[in-house]
């Protein structure tokens, strides 16, 4: 039996959630560290479980992440 592997380079994906996070605690950056932590860690999780669960339908092939800052609101949005 001839063994087997498998590789896939998928380029950038880690590098983009980088500057996600560093993006989402820009937004929230007046509403102190704890704001912060919470939504970098929850805009994470949501792409993250997107990239690895999601599929890709033909009218939206790519994980997009949408965050709404409305006063002391914040609406995150991943499809």
């Amino acid at each position: 039996m001839t063994d087997r592997s498998v590789t896939f380079v998928i380029p950038g994906i880690w590098q983009r959630m980088r500057e996600m996070r560093e993006e989402v605690r820009a937004l929230v950056a007046d509403y102190g560290s704890g704001a912060q932590n919470g939504a970098v860690v929850a805009a994470n999780e949501l792409v993250e479980n997107a990239i690895k669960y999601g599929a890709a339908v033909p009218k939206m092939p790519d994980v997009q992440l949408s965050l709404d800052l409305d006063g002391s609101e914040l609406t995150v949005r991943v499809s």
